[in-house]
């Protein structure tokens, strides 16, 4: 920390002064307190160290109130990513730091409260980042109830396992269903058989867990009986509760047992499958005859995990699951053809349509089997009814706008019914003629489009706040339903000639363009049905070049809705969207159009549209090109779909005809190679949680990317033989691998680090294809790659290697190369490659070695001459002592003693300036310093007082010589008194004959005048307040001192030389 002047300002003093107000918890100031270290962290890590902050910065974030807070995610994620080198994980104290996160769960004897509790939650959220990290999974290979629901918990957020909405049944211990009925128009996602980078984490994460045996703890935990403690307490509330409390914890075991096996069967080698999938002690407790109980809670494990497994795999298969229930009705639908008249009879008067005008005493269940069953499916059976009775005159009736009740019905989730009776109605009369004609001779439709007509102002209608089309209305009443019933109509040409009739498109064409009516279009985008080429299809192409951005947009998300839909019926001979050419290629030019809008969140929108369509399908991707969109003015937008380009030979032409592909190429080189590398860790870290900061926006980018690395301009450069002639020319494949050999290993220099990233991510990319992979074989780089992964002293770099290396297993060859190094490639069942490889030797690429701690720098202390008065010399000795907490009571009542009847020592500046520098290289509790500064509390500190100070402490101090003929004097005049006889030393009683070379000693400036110092106890735990303390002898010095010697603990093997208690080295 520097002023302006490139002058140092923060001392050690002003930092323990920090520490001290951090770790009092009762400080109001507290949290900014630790926002100081924090930032100090970033900016002196060694001053930190030396200040011994690090261990408070690290408790912080294991209490209940800032482990609670905003501030821990932040203050974790700078921790981590200080420490992922060498240079600074050096200060840190191995098996000691890091394993605080771990003090609040496995604090022995420690009673059940909240106080209690809310700190088991701070140490497994701290658990949870580090584990997400990987630095902190490189960190950390390593009987109470609340306890234990608190770590499952946590390992689920580890996992990443998204509880379904199953979950509160099966916890409720309910039989799990899976009749939950699918939104119709809702599209189910793609399952890709590549895996993602956060899978890839989640396997290493897998591997480390299986190591260290957490099945058979999770199986321990569904198997183990509750304490006696928890089973009969003394009273019988308390007794339910904990009984509550073990059922929950075993259940939630088997649930995460049967999650983690789900996983692991998708991101791990088969070969690990045997070992983990089998579940050995839970089929040998089920298959146990010696204890009945055992067994019972053996079958009982098994039964809900293969329960959980059953469940999932219907709920990810529902079309599989729903076989039975599709043969079924095609059985159903079979009668209802074939129905008999008596039958046919009896179901229309169910419908109490007949009997009475009022809706509510329908029975609507009824009416939509009529509807949808027997007069769908039987022309005749429809021409009868509307001959002969007056059910479906009724039940239009009941639609009409301006006459029936439908449009003044409250639109809830109950009322919805009457809108689908509306449109199964619809749908029925379109089906057949006479139903046509009896629709065409109804006033339904011609009053729908009279209500779109009251909302243009060109047709002469004056507009009123209740029209049949009122934002209130639509909002409030199920008014919106009558978009559903002109989506019905527009599926089928009968229904598109009478909407046209009625003059409703032109109502459309007039609400693109209505900017207070923005909500009714987004209603006539999403319900009007495109399958027919016409005024449907004009709609929608003069909604997306409307002036309202928001319809646009809308307008482009529904066009990716549409190509999804195609997508997913693309092998099926489906009446909508079933014809390639007619189906994609107007929807393709649609969306070409809207790489051309003013708006950049359209036009991007479109190219991530476009992006997804062309990874899909190589087809498409050549129509695209074949289109020659001007993609290279949109700049950064259209960079993606560009790259897409480059991966296809007629691509590759398109792109070289522009003069787009060198400058592209150069482009990459010197700067976008490394934005590719922060983007990607930046998003790693947010998918992740990694931070524990993620907010919408961050919700919003994960949902909207599918997990696999972005293209990279030479990952798909590669995958053309124009492109592969390029990059050997070029020579740019040669740089990254001198990048990778000669800084493989760094780990001091960040920007060094970053380098090698890049050049990594450029050696992965291009050996993730067939093509590229042919530059990686021949100069053997996967070694490298491997071996930098298994010896790298920077954790995030091993991270970087591991998925560079999932990235070359991508294919065929370089999964076998990978075997070669050590590395097993995922495959599904199939023997599909997912792009996951994981170490077969573990403990080479997860453990690392423990580093030696750097020591600290011995206090650059100025020597003091000593003090002729007895009392300044005896308030030193009390203030030295106020460390010790043995010592500190009788130090602190000497202190107000003297101060009682000697108030004008403490006035001394001389007096003050050896008390600051005492409180400044030593650790003291924040009350202790108060009480230091207290005492000198008649000492006013303006500008002139300061400088006095300052002054009176340069004059007592002593040059080198005479420091050194004071310490030879004092150390001849101690060997006449006694001997040595400190335990750290060789035990030699010939101590007095030794000869002093005072040049040879590591004099340093300090507090007193003897200032060597004991490295090892310096630096030990046990120098603060609470533990041993601080010697007095070690802070006071001076001759004629009477300060008795403390025991000190010497590890090293160099020679020492006692003068009056201190260990010279």
């Amino acid at each position: 920390m520097m002023d302006k002047n490139c002058q140092t300002f923060m001392t050690t003093g002003l930092v323990r002064a920090i520490v001290a107000i951090a770790e009092t918890s009762e400080e109001k100031l507290r949290q900014l307190a630790i926002e100081t270290l924090g930032e100090l962290m970033v900016r002196d890590f060694g001053l930190l160290a030396e200040s011994d902050g690090i261990k408070v910065l690290m408790s912080s974030l294991t209490d209940g109130g800032i482990g609670s807070s905003d501030l821990a995610p932040y203050l974790a994620a700078t921790i981590m990513a200080m420490v992922d080198r060498p240079m600074f994980r050096q200060y840190l104290r191995p098996g000691v730091d890091f394993e605080i996160a771990l003090a609040g769960i496995t604090e022995a004897g420690a009673a059940s409260s909240q106080a209690h509790d809310e700190r088991v939650r701070a140490s497994a959220r701290l658990i949870v980042f580090l584990m997400k990290s990987w630095t902190g999974l490189s960190s950390y290979y390593l009987p109470h109830l609340f306890t234990k629901l608190i770590l499952l918990s946590a390992l689920f957020e580890i996992f990443q396992i998204k509880t379904s909405t199953w979950y509160s049944t099966f916890m409720a211990g309910k039989r799990l269903t899976c009749h939950t009925q699918q939104p119709a128009k809702e599209a189910p996602e793609k399952v890709s058989e590549r895996a993602t980078l956060v899978e890839h984490f989640l396997a290493v994460i897998l591997l480390v867990f299986f190591d260290v045996n957490l099945l058979e703890t999770l199986i321990e935990i569904t198997e183990a009986k509750p304490p006696a403690e928890n089973i009969l307490p003394s009273t019988l509330r308390s007794a339910q509760s904990s009984l509550e409390k073990a059922s929950e914890v075993r259940k939630k075991a088997s649930l995460l047992i049967a999650e983690i096996l789900d996983l692991s069967n998708r991101v791990l080698p088969l070969h690990y499958g045997t070992r983990i999938q089998s579940l050995p002690r839970l089929f040998e407790l089920a298959a146990s005859f010696q204890l009945r109980e055992d067994r019972s809670t053996g079958t009982a494990a098994l039964r809900e995990v293969d329960s959980l497994h059953r469940t999932k795999q219907r709920l990810a298969s529902p079309f599989l699951s729903g076989r039975h229930r599709s043969a079924s009705n095609s059985a159903h639908r079979i009668n209802l053809i074939n129905i008999d008249d008596f039958t046919f009879r009896a179901l229309v008067i169910e419908t109490q349509v007949l009997v009475t005008k009022d809706h509510t005493r329908w029975n609507i269940e009824k009416l939509l089997e009529l509807m949808e069953g027997t007069l769908y499916m039987n022309p005749k059976r429809l021409e009868e009814l509307t001959r002969s009775t007056k059910i479906m005159k009724r039940v239009l009736g009941f639609l009409h706008p301006f006459e029936g009740r439908y449009p003044y019905i409250k639109r809830t989730k109950h009322t919805s019914k009457y809108t689908k009776l509306a449109c199964s109605t619809l749908q029925t009369l379109l089906s057949d003629s006479v139903g046509v004609r009896f629709l065409t001779e109804d006033k339904l439709v011609d009053q729908i489009g009279l209500g779109l007509r009251q909302l243009d102002p060109v047709c002469g209608f004056i507009i009123i706040t209740d029209s049949l089309f009122s934002q209130a209305r639509v909002e409030d009443t199920l008014a919106h339903g009558y978009f559903e019933m002109l989506g019905t109509l527009s599926r089928y040409p009968e229904g598109i000639k009478l909407m046209e009739k009625c003059k409703i498109f032109t109502s459309f064409y007039a609400l693109c363009e209505m900017r207070s009516r923005d909500d009714l279009m987004k209603e006539v985008i999403e319900n009007i049905d495109y399958s027919i080429n016409g005024h449907c299809r004009l709609v929608l192409s003069k909604a997306l070049t409307s002036t309202v951005k928001h319809v646009r947009l809308f307008s482009t998300h529904h066009l990716e809705k549409l190509i999804s839909r195609l997508d997913l019926n693309q092998s099926s001979s489906s009446h909508h969207l079933s014809n390639n050419a007619g189906g994609i290629g107007w929807l393709i030019k649609l969306l070409i159009t809207q790489l051309y809008d003013p708006s950049p969140e359209v036009c991007g929108l479109a190219v991530e549209i476009l992006e997804e369509v062309c990874t899909g399908s190589i087809e498409v991707l050549e129509t695209v090109v074949n289109m020659r969109p001007a993609l290279e003015n949109l700049g950064e937008v259209g960079a993606p779909l560009l790259l897409r380009f480059l991966s296809t030979s007629v691509g590759a032409k398109y792109l070289k005809e522009i003069d787009w592909t060198e400058r592209e190429m150069d482009e990459w080189y010197r700067e976008r190679n490394r934005d590719y590398v922060i983007q990607l860790e930046m998003y790693l870290s947010k998918v992740l949680n990694a931070d524990g900061t993620r907010d919408e926006e961050d919700e919003e980018l994960i949902a909207s990317a599918d997990g696999t690395p972005p293209p990279h301009f030479y990952g798909e450069l590669v995958k053309t033989e124009e492109g592969r002639e390029l990059l050997r020319s070029k020579g740019h494949f040669q740089t990254f691998l001198d990048t990778i050999r000669k800084h493989g290993l760094e780990e001091t220099d960040l920007e060094v680090i970053t380098e090698l990233k890049t050049a990594l991510w450029a050696v992965g990319n291009i050996g993730s294809s067939t093509g590229g992979l042919t530059f990686l074989e021949p100069e053997g780089v996967i070694d490298e790659i491997a071996g930098i992964a298994e010896t790298s002293n920077v954790f995030s770099v091993r991270g970087t290697c591991c998925y560079i290396l999932g990235l070359i297993s991508s294919t065929l060859e370089g999964s076998e190369l990978l075997s070669d190094s050590g590395w097993k490639s995922v495959q599904t069942p199939l023997g599909t490659l997912t792009g996951i490889c994981v170490p077969e030797r573990l403990n080479e690429f997860i453990v690392n070695p423990t580093w030696k701690l750097k020591k600290k720098p011995l206090p650059d202390l100025i020597h003091y001459s000593e003090f002729n008065s007895t009392l300044h010399r005896q308030i030193l000795v009390a203030v030295a002592n106020l460390s010790n907490h043995l010592l500190a009571n009788n130090s602190s009542r000497t202190l107000a003693r003297i101060k009682l009847k000697h108030r004008q020592t403490f006035q001394d500046p001389a007096l003050f300036h050896r008390a600051l520098t005492i409180l400044a290289n030593y650790p003291y509790r924040l009350l202790t310093r108060r009480y230091v500064l207290e005492l000198f509390g008649d000492i006013g500190l303006d500008l002139n007082r300061v400088q006095e100070i300052c002054n009176a402490g340069e004059a007592m101090r002593m040059t080198r010589s005479e420091t050194n003929h004071t310490i030879t004097q004092e150390y001849q005049n101690r060997n006449r008194n006694r001997r040595m006889t400190n335990e750290g030393l060789d035990e030699d009683e010939d101590d007095d004959e030794i000869e002093v070379k005072l040049n040879d000693l590591p004099i340093r400036s300090g507090t007193g005048l003897l200032e060597a110092y004991d490295k090892t106890d310096y630096f030990s735990d046990e120098s603060e307040e609470g533990g041993v303390g601080v010697s007095s002898k070690k802070l006071i010095g001076g001759v004629g001192v009477g300060v008795g010697r403390t025991k000190e603990i010497v590890t090293h093997l160099e020679p020492m030389i006692t003068i009056r208690g201190f260990l010279l080295s």
